[in-house]
């Protein structure tokens, strides 16, 4: 599986509905609204490497994105 954090920038009034549509999404492990900086959502998504690609599209397919920018995890630290 492969891990990976996608910052997302919601427009003006949408952040509680992309946080509800995106929680739905296959592959999204969790979603949560996060503060400071450009970024009103963090989500963390875990899967396969093949399907990963499916599952950011569908992320920038939610109404109410202006912008967002992911972060593959090369590696856990522990």
């Amino acid at each position: 599986m492969t891990l990976a954090f996608v910052f997302v920038e919601c427009e003006e009034g949408h952040t509680r509905a992309v946080k509800k549509v995106t929680e739905a999404i296959d592959g999204v492990q969790e979603v949560h609204s996060i503060a400071g900086g450009d970024y009103d959502i963090i989500v963390k998504v875990d899967a396969d490497e093949r399907d990963l690609h499916c599952v950011l599209a569908a992320i920038r397919g939610v109404g109410g994105i202006a912008a967002l920018a992911t972060s593959i995890v090369c590696r856990s630290l522990n």
